[in-house]
């Protein structure tokens, strides 16, 4: 017995031996992946592209990331099929891509894709290119085989080898096209338009013609959470006190509390929801969703003072921190697949959660209210007779308890050990707005902060850190979420030593990004102009916009915020035309209309108003502390008020802004 389990053991090591091929050495979890495949991936290299050169073959060009459940199906299907591999590895060289450790080269390939196909991108995507990098086709996820109308890649990719051995200068040219698109796309100028309040009606209205009237949210399909809209609507609220504003903010926000797309067991947001009603999700758990929702979730809180609101706050919080904390950073999401099984972790049978209801001490009866009361169905709401939980009325906590019971039994979904600067920067934000509602946040969030600010920001800002080593210069957006929860460290903590490090970031970011008037993600080549529409997360440029804003307002720098103003004003054509299509941009432009307003004092009156900055009836507030007793109230160009005590204070701020309607 024991010489079977040796040879069994010797097999296992030859066959992974023989299926190595060249990302064996990659530290990123997603190339980890696929080191073993019999698809002779590469890294993205120069190695790869100089053999790809020298063999004169095309370029296969794959684009995912650990926790993308399409990027695992087209793994299995195509990548470990051994015939698909042999057609790659004849024809082409394989290239493999992390697109949170490469973001610049993803967005660049998202932009050719859509150039080619004339229809927005995702993952896993699929380029293929020249041997001198000349794009030629785009897709996302491509079956193995053709099926539902779809060409698979048993028949794509001898197709384009063979018509490429045939016309090689041909598609070199229709490649040099598709380049130049881009470069032109991105080099674009509009005119400077004039923009003024009237984007706040013009915002709620065009949102309100999308606006989910039955479930909540935006559109009638697929639903992300939309943190950036739900931002800018608090905003607008508080300026205005817009009731159409609020009812998108609240329906939503009360959909996503009680629907499928929270886990209702133990708590934290899955990354959307693959349905209108939002009772379906796709399973993974992003670390930047969480901490984008949790922000939302805490501002909302102090706006309506619903419970709801709060509960979230604090589930997800302890959810996040107990999956993805490590050594006070975050790691940087989990799989939406468990065992192989889509949701597998996080779905439950009928029966199965009937039995445990019934042992937890429930009648039959009663077992059976209480999963009515979670949505569940005989018959399942989910694929195959299984359930997702959703909050259709209350329930027990021993529900929950017997739910989480069965969950122990289960194992969890690989979780992805990258440490990324800016999705950490967003949940540690999040957190010090959450210290509002439960104090002992603030030294946990502050830790994290040093913590990142320690191991990723020496000799300029790292994008990452994977097994507690950095790799990769920082992104755009690593800067911007950083100076963000800098600022956001200072108006909690006082110190003034987190303004300090936000201001040489900020100017770090200007020396890398800024180019010849026009803002850039990225340093290398090819280089991708940062962009103002917000993807999955809120745009790093109009980020970066309101981090300018801020920062000359606390410095009380009028030339630096002039020049923002200006960087601002070269986008007031999308503003104009489309407010609400680029949220976090309209929300800076509305920070600049309005202005920031300074509140002065010493740091005792400060730490006590602190707490409470979110219940202040204005969103555009910063702290600065300085020897006065009283609370002097400016903005960047004038100061409008000096009063003695808190209650004081927010009279004069609700003057300041009844002047500015």
């Amino acid at each position: 017995m024991k010489k079977i389990s040796f040879l069994l053991f010797l097999f296992l090591i030859f066959s992974k031996t023989i299926f190595a091929n060249h990302l064996i050495s990659q530290s990123s979890p997603y190339l980890q992946q696929h080191a073993h495949n019999p698809v002779n991936w590469y890294p993205w290299s120069k190695e790869a592209f100089e053999i790809a050169k020298k063999e004169n073959k095309l370029i296969f060009l794959s684009i995912g990331y650990s926790t993308c459940h399409w990027c695992h199906v087209m793994e299995k299907e195509s990548f470990e099929n051994k015939e698909i591999a042999k057609l790659l590895n004849r024809d082409y060289i394989a290239i493999k891509v992390d697109k949170e450790e490469h973001l610049d080269i993803d967005k660049y390939y998202q932009l050719i894709h859509q150039i080619i196909t004339q229809r927005g991108g995702g993952w896993p995507l699929t380029i293929i290119l020249t041997p001198n990098k000349k794009p030629i086709f785009a897709a996302t996820y491509i079956p193995a085989k053709d099926r539902y109308g779809m060409k698979g890649l048993e028949t794509i990719l001898p197709y384009l080898a063979k018509e490429y051995k045939k016309y090689p200068k041909k598609l070199e040219k229709i490649g040099d096209e598709i380049i130049t698109i881009a470069k032109k796309s991105q080099n674009q100028r509009f005119l400077a338009q004039k923009v003024d309040k009237s984007i706040i009606k013009k915002s709620i209205n065009e949102l309100y013609t999308r606006f989910d009237k039955k479930y909540g949210g935006f559109g009638d399909g697929v639903k992300f959470p939309r943190e950036a809209t739900l931002l800018l609507l608090i905003d607008i609220y508080k300026l205005t006190q817009n009731k159409k504003a609020l009812l998108m903010l609240t329906k939503t926000l009360n959909a996503m509390a009680k629907g499928g797309i929270y886990d209702q067991i133990e708590g934290g947001f899955f990354r959307y929801s693959t349905r209108r009603d939002f009772l379906i999700p796709h399973f993974e758990k992003m670390l930047y969703t969480n901490g984008l929702l949790i922000e939302v979730y805490t501002k909302a809180y102090f706006l309506t003072k619903n419970p709801l609101y709060k509960k979230i706050v604090l589930e997800t919080i302890k959810e996040i921190d107990k999956r993805f904390k490590s050594n006070k950073l975050y790691f940087s999401a989990s799989d939406a697949d468990s065992s192989g099984v889509e949701g597998g972790y996080f779905v439950y049978r009928y029966n199965e959660a009937l039995k445990a209801l019934i042992k937890e001490g429930f009648s039959k009866k009663e077992a059976k209210a209480e999963l009515i009361n979670l949505g569940f169905r005989e018959d399942g709401n989910f694929e195959e007779e299984l359930n997702n939980a959703s909050l259709k009325a209350k329930v027990s906590p021993k529900t929950i308890l017997a739910l989480k019971k069965l969950r122990q039994k289960r194992e969890y979904p690989f979780i992805d050990y990258k440490k990324l600067t800016a999705w950490n920067a967003m949940y540690i934000n999040a957190k010090l707005l959450a210290s509002s509602i439960e104090p002992s946040f603030k030294a946990e969030a502050l830790a994290s902060l040093d913590t990142l600010l320690n191991l990723l920001y020496k000799n300029g800002l790292y994008h990452q850190l994977i097994k507690e080593k950095v790799t990769q210069k920082g992104f755009l957006e690593d800067y911007a979420y950083l100076i963000r929860a800098l600022i956001t460290a200072y108006e909690v903590s006082l110190d003034t030593k987190y303004l300090k490090v936000a201001d040489n970031l900020y100017k770090e970011a200007k020396n890398k990004f800024f180019i010849k008037n026009s803002w850039y993600f990225n340093e290398n080549e090819p280089k991708i102009k940062a962009s103002i529409e917000d993807s999955s997360y809120p745009s790093a440029l109009g980020v970066m916009f309101s981090n300018g804003l801020k920062l000359a307002t606390l410095k009380e720098d009028l030339k630096f915020y002039m020049e923002v103003k200006k960087e601002l004003k070269n986008f007031s054509a999308f503003i104009a035309r489309n407010p609400s299509f680029y949220p976090t941009l309209t929300n800076a432009y509305l920070e600049m209309l309005y202005k920031d307003i300074l509140i002065q004092s010493k740091k005792e009156n400060l730490a006590s108003l602190s707490p409470t900055i979110l219940t202040l009836p204005y969103p555009y507030t910063l702290l600065l502390v300085t020897t006065s007793n009283s609370f002097n109230l400016c903005t960047i160009e004038r100061c409008f008020a000096k009063v003695k005590n808190q209650k004081e204070l927010f009279k004069a701020i609700k003057k300041y802004k009844k002047e500015l309607q």
